[in-house]
């Protein structure tokens, strides 16, 4: 097993994701890397919930300073509960995770909106 060290965590990682649906409406996905796979099967219910809110979300590495950072911001959202199956190997930290909560599916009726950007150095607060 790999240790992973507080000084040696990485923020991020390259992988390859993979979802599509079959041809029974439900979807399939995985996800796979040198150290972590994580497949999963949802399959839509019941009706559309509707959701007019619009939301914005902010995602920075790890650190005492802020130097890049992504905005993705979306609205119109509409949920539909699922039924899932999930399951997940590896040595890689997430794989010692727990899988918590219902699985819904989203989907928006526009595009996503996202930017990154390069910030002056700024310490978090």
């Amino acid at each position: 097993m790999k240790d992973y060290p507080k000084q040696h965590r990485e923020h991020a990682g390259y992988g390859m994701v993979n979802l599509v649906q079959d041809g029974t409406g439900a979807f399939q996905g995985e996800i796979r890397l040198d150290d972590l796979h994580i497949r999963g099967s949802a399959m839509p219910r019941g009706d559309v919930q509707a959701d007019d809110a619009s939301g914005t979300q902010v995602l920075f590495a790890p650190g005492d300073r802020v130097v890049h950072a992504v905005v993705i911001a979306g609205s119109n959202a509409r949920h539909r509960d699922c039924d899932a199956d999930w399951s997940k190997t590896g040595d890689h930290p997430l794989s010692r995770g727990v899988f918590v909560g219902p699985t819904y599916m989203t989907t928006y009726e526009a595009p996503l909106k996202g930017s990154a950007y390069r910030l002056r150095e700024t310490v978090k607060q």
